[in-house]
């Protein structure tokens, strides 16, 4: 092997490296953390490069967001942060994938998140003996105007609400199985509002069953921030 060929492929092997290193040298924030459909999506792409890579975004291609960035130099010199952020949206539901792809190459960084259409309630899976839990809050403004609450589940035994808006969580809900203790299931209710709701939280059998559910109801009065611990709720 002559030393221009050998020259040409240390040169493509240090780019490659270079642009894996570089893939491994990045971060993705997606604000609000649990989009709905309702907002618009804020995706924010970093990059650490020696020199400006030219970060930008690059479109919405189906349920693809694409960003583009140069590769990065050889030269070892010191690393700096670089960030590209579009407001995409309101997005339909759905999963997508933030893509950042370097120029004149292949490799790829990826990032998935979620957008979910809002539901007036909150439901948390089967809890080992076929049960599941479903969580409804109603509001009510002083001037007498009503609504409902959008539940977002966060664990298989906890969620939140928000009222007005996705990004401002109102109330915050965990169930837990405390029958080893005193044999109740537990609800804890913490309240971040000062706004009267009424939560109906419902303990419902599978489908076979074909029993009724088990429904238990938790009241904060206007003009009251109140959490409720109820450690005999079902």
């Amino acid at each position: 092997m002559n030393a221009s060929i050998a020259a040409r492929i240390l040169a493509a092997a240090l780019l490659l490296a270079g642009m894996a290193a570089a893939a491994e040298s990045q971060s993705f924030r997606v604000e609000p953390r649990d989009p709905s459909t309702l907002a618009p999506v804020r995706v924010t792409v970093s990059v650490f490069a020696s020199s400006d890579p030219h970060l930008q975004f690059d479109g919405l291609h189906g349920n693809q967001i694409d960003f583009l960035a140069d590769p990065p130099d050889l030269v070892a010199t010191p690393s700096f942060p670089y960030a590209s952020t579009v407001e995409i949206g309101p997005l339909p539901a759905g999963i997508y994938q933030v893509v950042l792809l370097f120029r004149g190459g292949t490799t790829t960084a990826r990032h998935s998140f979620q957008v979910r259409a809002p539901e007036p309630f909150l439901t948390l899976p089967e809890q080992g003996d076929g049960w599941s839990f479903e969580m409804a809050i109603d509001w009510k403004l002083p001037s007498g105007q009503t609504g409902q609450g959008f539940g977002v589940p966060l664990t298989d035994e906890s969620g939140y609400f928000w009222f007005f808006s996705p990004g401002n969580i109102e109330v915050t809900v965990k169930i837990l199985d405390g029958r080893p203790v005193n044999g109740h299931w537990w609800v804890f209710l913490a309240s971040m509002t000062d706004v009267e709701f009424t939560a109906t939280v419902s303990r419902c059998p599978p489908p076979p069953i074909g029993a009724p559910c088990v429904l238990k109801q938790y009241h904060s009065p206007q003009g009251i921030n109140r959490n409720f611990l109820d450690t005999q709720a079902f």
